[in-house]
């Protein structure tokens, strides 16, 4: 080499170059490293910020869930008067609580008016043990063709969809949302199989 000896020459595992001007590896391994922490932090970002947004959805999906809910209630407050008393008439109660699964398997009270005569349950077990139709078309969707227990203002309700203008209730207390799916019962849970995680990651 011109101008340099080879004494001046430094070789080691460590830097490779002319002495006094050797080039640090350890350094350059280290210099390296830093892209990598650059996008662990980007990555962090990404998470942080995914997390903002789906709580801030969250925030004003529930704010329009509680105006709106609010809102209905008193344009619908004559008619669901109405619909109460119309209910009474057979002397049973205006509105009927059912145990319902909510969002993360929270189960809560779901509220209707009732469209069924008042001892309604007790007629279903003897119909399920008595009638084998009916006892197929309830293990199919917990439902019955032709529902003995309907009653006839129970079959207006059901065909206009009033008898669930209750749930608005629901909504303002956070059980439910203006829209989510159509709330189950913990029997209907196992025919969902895997299904049932979407299901409740939100509020029916």
């Amino acid at each position: 080499m011109k101008g340099h000896s080879a004494a001046n020459l430094a070789v080691n595992d460590d830097s490779i170059g002319l002495a006094g001007d050797a080039i640090d590896l350890k350094s350059i391994s280290a210099n390296d490293a830093e892209p990598n922490t650059g996008r662990a932090t980007l990555e962090t970002y990404r998470l942080d910020h995914h997390s903002t947004e789906e709580t801030f959805r969250s925030v004003c999906k529930r704010s329009v869930d509680l105006v709106g809910a609010a809102a209905l209630l008193i344009f619908f407050a004559p008619l669901m008067f109405v619909v109460y008393l119309a209910v009474r008439l057979d002397g049973g109660p205006g509105v009927y609580a059912h145990e319902r699964i909510g969002r993360n398997g929270v189960r809560f009270q779901c509220y209707k008016f009732r469209s069924m005569i008042p001892n309604a349950d007790r007629v279903l077990k003897d119909l399920l043990v008595c009638n084998e139709q009916f006892r197929r078309d309830w293990n199919a969707d917990q439902k019955l063709r032709n529902d003995p227990r309907i009653t006839r203002i129970g079959v207006f309700l059901r065909k206009k969809s009033l008898d669930e203008l209750p749930q608005l209730f629901n909504v303002i207390k956070g059980d439910m949302s203006l829209v989510g799916p159509r709330p189950i019962t913990a029997e209907e849970v196992e025919r969902y199989g895997s299904k049932i995680s979407y299901y409740l990651k939100t509020r029916p």
